[in-house]
């Protein structure tokens, strides 16, 4: 590199460019899409989701718009989420590909029971490195939320 100084010009370099760990980066984005998930109003907040490579729980190719319909359904259905937590279970790399698998239990207010209920089990996301930012996700199969109509 140049030795080329310049007032008030800084040259940084970043780790994980040059030695990526995609264990920490999956378990990062795997929590990112998670917390905007679940966080009230999420509408307007950055969701890190593929752009150009969606499915839906069946497998089936959609729409980011679509994806993100599916997502305000969920909250129009529980417009209050009184908590949430979730852990890690088991990433699987495979290439640019990964799977995620957490174990995931929420309580919110249902809209149309018009009570709290509580869900509890093993969750799927599936993630695409992206070229821009980490990894995407593509496909969620998130306990309580792909049932909803």
């Amino acid at each position: 590199m140049d030795d080329i100084r310049i007032p008030d010009m800084y040259s940084h370099f970043i780790y994980e460019e040059f030695h990526p760990n995609d264990e920490d980066d999956l378990e990062l984005w795997t929590g990112e899409f998670l917390d905007t998930f679940f966080k009230e109003g999420a509408e307007g907040f950055f969701i890190p989701i593929g752009d150009k490579e969606l499915y839906d729980v069946d497998g089936n190719a959609i729409s980011q718009e679509e994806f993100k319909k599916q997502i305000d359904k969920f909250h129009i259905l529980y417009p209050a989420i009184t908590e949430y937590k979730y852990d890690i279970i088991n990433l699987n790399i495979e290439g640019d590909y990964a799977t995620v698998e957490v174990d995931i239990s929420w309580a919110g207010l249902n809209n149309q029971e018009r009570a709290m209920v509580r869900h509890h089990d093993i969750s799927t996301l599936r993630l695409k490195r992206s070229l821009d930012i980490g990894w995407d996700v593509i496909q969620a199969k998130i306990v309580g939320w792909n049932s909803v109509g």
